[in-house]
């Protein structure tokens, strides 16, 4: 698999039809899997690893040709934790649906906003945010997902 050793992507991640009110954006290397990529979304948004997901790289839940957890990939070529953000050629403008959760069925919209020439942190680097996400409802109503703007 193809790894650029110093370029990154910023992305915008946001859930789907709250783009103005809760986002993040953050960058991260280009060699990142995207099951790296997963975890890096959940902790920007505060939630935790227990669910199955799916990265729609053609913005349909459910297709036989996304990047899925490695629990439910049938191949490499769709394992998650193999495939890297530079083997899917992401280039400024690409957008792509993360489905977290098939239960509660978590839907984020992310847009690669920048392609980094020299990114060589470990780390992913949060450059803004925005609102608060609640994955299981806020601390006075636990059983309601809801988002509550800071």
């Amino acid at each position: 698999m193809n790894n650029i050793s110093k370029n990154g992507f910023e992305l915008k991640v946001y859930p789907v039809g709250e783009a103005r009110e809760v986002y993040r954006v953050f960058q991260i290397r280009g060699s990142a899997t995207f099951e790296e990529l997963c975890y890096e979304i959940l902790d920007q948004f505060d939630f935790d690893y227990d669910h199955l997901y799916e990265f729609c790289m053609n913005n349909r839940p459910y297709s036989d040709e996304n990047i899925q957890s490695a629990r439910e990939a049938w191949s490499d070529r769709h394992d998650a934790s193999v495939i890297t953000l530079n083997d899917e050629g992401l280039v400024k403008g690409r957008k792509f649906l993360f489905h977290y959760d098939y239960g509660d069925d978590w839907m984020f919209n992310v847009t690669v906003a920048k392609v980094l020439d020299d990114f060589d942190s470990k780390y992913a680097i949060t450059i803004s945010t925005k609102g608060k996400l609640y994955q299981y409802g806020s601390d006075s109503d636990d059983d309601e997902d809801f988002f509550i703007e800071e």
